[in-house]
């Protein structure tokens, strides 16, 4: 099943479209004007509009281009139904932003195919935005791993000079030790030749 909203002034064509619709199972949201079916898409998103060119108001074009430039909405398919098959007016629709045309009066095995070949186009294009969307959060992923590594490289980076630091912190202490031991021995021997020289005297105020 498939969400329909279909817009159309006209009351009795209207009700006969929307029996078409519902006869192949689809789900349909009935709209009177623009200005109506803009309100109603602020609570649901339709997989197709089907909507008549000439309206009071807002006409089929103008809503088209509406749809084309509102977020969100720029991916709904359009069927516009027109009563005046000309070029011009088929290029004005698609200039706006339309996919498809309905010519009045509609016969129900064209409304039929035209549906289907629109369920054909959005579901390839529901694809396609899968794939792009899951592209994307691939990049993201790698993007944030590549951020990683760096970060990894760079914290290396950085315990790496830290620890260079530390160890010539290290080899300065263990100098200062080392002369600090020397200066102790030097002072160790000054000491000890100082008490020899001290009973060396005294020895030789006993002989006297």
């Amino acid at each position: 099943m498939i969400s329909v909203m279909l817009i159309e002034d006209d009351k009795e064509s209207r009700e006969s479209i929307h029996s078409l619709l519902k006869y192949e199972g689809h789900f349909v949201h009935l709209a009177g004007n623009a200005e109506q079916a803009t309100f109603l898409l602020k609570h649901f998103l339709p997989d197709i509009v089907i909507c008549d060119i000439h309206m009071p108001g807002m006409n089929g074009i103008e809503f088209c281009k509406y749809l084309r430039e509102s977020e969100g909405l720029q991916h709904v398919y359009v069927m516009l139904i027109t009563g005046y098959d000309t070029p011009e007016t088929k290029t004005e629709g698609l200039v706006a932003g339309a996919d498809d045309y309905l010519t009045k009066p509609i016969r129900s095995s064209e409304l039929q195919a035209r549906v289907r070949m629109a369920l054909r186009i959005t579901g390839l294009q529901k694809e396609l935005r899968n794939l792009q969307s899951g592209r994307s959060q691939k990049e993201v992923r790698l993007e944030e791993i590549q951020s990683e590594r760096n970060f990894m490289h760079e914290a290396i980076e950085t315990i790496a000079v830290r620890m260079g630091q530390v160890q010539d912190k290290i080899r300065k202490v263990a100098r200062a030790l080392k002369n600090d031991e020397e200066h102790m021995e030097t002072v160790i021997t000054l000491r000890q030749a100082h008490e020899e020289l001290e009973e060396l005297k005294r020895g030789a105020k006993a002989e006297d």
